[in-house]
């Protein structure tokens, strides 16, 4: 923490205890709603229904290559997602993570317009923002990441 005083000093002190752990629990908690997000991708090519259901959500945005973009998004979200959970090569998931949501924000969803029918873009903004915040910072600490000599 800075040398800012605070109005309670207890809340400086438990922030100050609590700072070791909120990069963490913030890759941790990111990296388990990608995998909440993954699983149904990964079940549905695993059952034989395949990625149709996602390509035709991405093919109406009229992004090139519908079906590799599906398959990059189920990638980076369920083995993404479980390497954020460990802290494993953190910022590279954490780019290609905010590379998928941003181009959810601006290109599926449409950035400040409302699209009821694909949801609002502000959960895939916050998102966006948090996994860029986690490739700028890094893994944290109690991470893969952290025990080894060199990484992403």
């Amino acid at each position: 923490m800075d040398d800012q005083k605070f109005i309670i000093p207890s809340v400086g002190k438990l922030a100050s205890r609590l700072e070791p752990l909120a990069i963490p629990i913030l890759r941790v908690i990111v990296g388990l709603v990608f995998i909440y997000h993954g699983w149904p991708k990964l079940s549905g090519v695993l059952s034989g229904d395949g990625l149709a259901g996602l390509v035709g959500f991405i093919e109406p945005s009229g992004l090139p290559f519908p079906i590799v973009l599906a398959w990059l998004a189920l990638i980076t979200e369920f083995f993404g997602g479980i390497s954020l959970v460990l802290g494993l090569w953190t910022r590279l998931w954490a780019f290609l993570g905010a590379g998928q949501m941003f181009l959810i924000v601006f290109f599926v969803k449409g950035f400040g317009e409302v699209h009821y029918a694909r949801g609002g873009f502000e959960y895939d903004l916050v998102l966006a923002v948090v996994l860029s915040v986690l490739f700028v910072v890094g893994a944290g600490g109690m991470s893969l990441d952290s025990k080894m000599k060199k990484t992403f």
